[in-house]
């Protein structure tokens, strides 16, 4: 009876333990089971993952490629650019110089078609034919100084003027202050004026017992008209010539037609100066080839102060510094203003090959017998009513 109950339990003890051995295994199979279906599963999602974003992937990679010749092509754009302003340039440089030359054109054909009607019918030449052309201006600089027959004067120059057309007349008083005469006097005159006034400084001015040409007259005054032009006008905008006439003077209004077309400085003669019938430049095949004149031919330029002018470039742009200077040797006023801008190579003839006389050095006789019976009326208490102005 033992026996049996030691076989029986041998048996349940073998048996538990294989039960054991078999619940092992399994459990160990079902856990490497799991493990391998986990990085199955892994592997997947890492497949499927790199399968979905491939495409992302390559067209971000695509995109990054196709910056490429995108960038090419606006470099090449903007080179074509870059080359278009740069013919734009060239041709508004050669547009311009065009303009320049078509406006040198216009002002030469003007000139031809100017002197030619005036050739042929001065009295046909209309106002408005006249205005139809850019005409240069002319400035005329005039000194004046108060005596007995200064109105009478600019009343003569005045009217040599009111046919000519673009003309700035700037009148510079030797005075300290501005008259009323002259005030008076250019408010009527209907012209186109500029009103300046400098006294002449003591050590210029000429006293009691000194000769006539002792020392110059109006050298201040003219510069001041100058400096007025430099401060006042642009010669790219307006083109035109300065011209010196003084008050004395008679002119025939045909020397400023001709003048205004001057390039550099234009030079004529002027009758009664120079000690002959007329004075200034001998001129042959357009060149200045010797002046006429039998007083101060030792001048650099011996003529006369009414006998040239100059193209306003000269004055503003070449030699913006130069000057009337006040020379002790008499004559030389002139000349003291010329050889600082010019030589006589490149002077300019006017009025035909200087063949004609359009300006006079004339003077107003001084009315003797008026100035000493209107002291004598003043000495009596009944002088002349001052409020009738001559």
């Amino acid at each position: 009876m033992g026996r049996i109950n030691r076989k029986r339990s041998t048996k349940i003890v073998t048996f538990a333990v294989l039960l054991s051995l078999f619940a092992y295994f399994m459990l160990k199979d079902k856990s490497e089971m799991d493990k391998s279906h986990n990085e199955i599963t892994s592997r997947g999602a890492a497949g499927l993952f790199r399968r979905e974003s491939e495409p992302w992937i390559q067209e971000q990679f695509t995109n990054s490629a196709s910056i490429f010749p995108v960038r090419k092509a606006l470099e090449e754009e903007l080179q074509r650019m870059k080359e278009k302003e740069e013919m734009f340039v060239e041709k508004l440089i050669k547009a311009r110089k065009n303009e320049e030359d078509l406006k040198n054109n216009l002002i030469r054909l003007s000139q031809e078609l100017w002197v030619n009607n005036a050739l042929k019918d001065p009295l046909k030449l209309t106002h408005n034919t006249q205005e139809n052309f850019d005409l240069p201006t002319i400035f005329v600089v005039t000194p004046t100084f108060k005596r007995f027959v200064q109105k009478a004067e600019l009343t003569r120059l005045s009217q040599a003027f009111k046919s000519v057309k673009n003309l700035h007349w700037i009148v510079v008083e030797d005075s300290g202050d501005k008259t009323n005469l002259v005030a008076n006097f250019l408010r009527n005159s209907r012209l186109k004026y500029t009103h300046l006034n400098v006294r002449t400084p003591d050590t210029l001015r000429r006293h009691k017992n000194e000769k006539r040409r002792s020392k110059p007259r109006g050298v201040v005054q003219r510069n001041v008209g100058i400096q007025w032009i430099r401060n006042n006008i642009d010669p790219h905008r307006t083109p035109g010539v300065v011209y010196f006439a003084d008050d004395d003077n008679t002119y025939d209004s045909r020397i400023f037609d001709e003048m205004r077309w001057i390039k550099g400085v234009g030079v004529w003669p002027v009758a009664f100066t120079g000690a002959v019938r007329w004075a200034g430049p001998v001129c042959k095949d357009g060149q200045v080839i010797g002046f006429h004149a039998k007083w101060g031919l030792f001048r650099p330029f011996p003529i006369d102060m009414a006998a040239f002018a100059i193209n306003i470039k000269k004055l503003l742009i070449d030699f913006p510094k130069a000057e009337f200077l006040s020379p002790e040797k008499a004559g030389m006023l002139e000349s003291s203003l010329l050889t600082q801008i010019t030589t006589i190579d490149e002077l300019e003839p006017v009025t035909p090959n200087c063949s004609k006389v359009y300006v006079w050095h004339t003077r107003t006789e001084v009315p003797k017998d008026s100035i000493i019976g209107e002291r004598r009326m003043i000495k009596q208490g009944t002088p002349s009513d001052n409020n009738i102005e001559t």
